[in-house]
């Protein structure tokens, strides 16, 4: 029996967890924790992804600062799929969110961009 089984999840959020279970699974990933709603959990590792110039390039254009990107790589809110390979961890930054796309098909992984958004409920998860 899976954890996610064994905590008593809905339906819907078991499949979530397992899209991500499988993810984590074929890409070998471990580490940090992604976080779920109602605070369950499953494992991905950002937490040492490399910046691309690109993605600096774009930092430095939307003033968002290594520190905050490294703080949401570390400890983001939420991680969800993009396409295959990739990923957008994301979380709130004062009044924003702040979404980072990482590419996790790579070791390291690779940020690719990330920018702030005011648009927050057209981009969170909807739990």
């Amino acid at each position: 029996m899976r954890y996610w089984e064994m905590a008593g999840l809905d339906s819907q959020l078991v499949q979530q967890c397992v899209q991500y279970e499988m993810l984590c699974e074929q890409l070998q990933v471990t580490g940090i924790l992604m976080r779920l709603p109602r605070g369950r959990r499953c494992a991905m590792n950002l937490s040492n992804a490399m910046i691309t110039g690109h993605a600096q390039s774009q930092m430095v254009r939307r003033q968002i600062s290594e520190q905050k990107l490294r703080q949401m790589l570390n400890n983001p809110e939420e991680i969800l799929p993009v396409r295959e390979g990739r990923v957008v961890a994301q979380g709130m930054s004062g009044d924003y969110l702040l979404r980072v796309f990482v590419d996790v098909d790579r070791d390291p992984p690779e940020v690719v961009t990330a920018y702030r958004t005011s648009r927050i409920d057209k981009y969170r998860r909807s739990s």
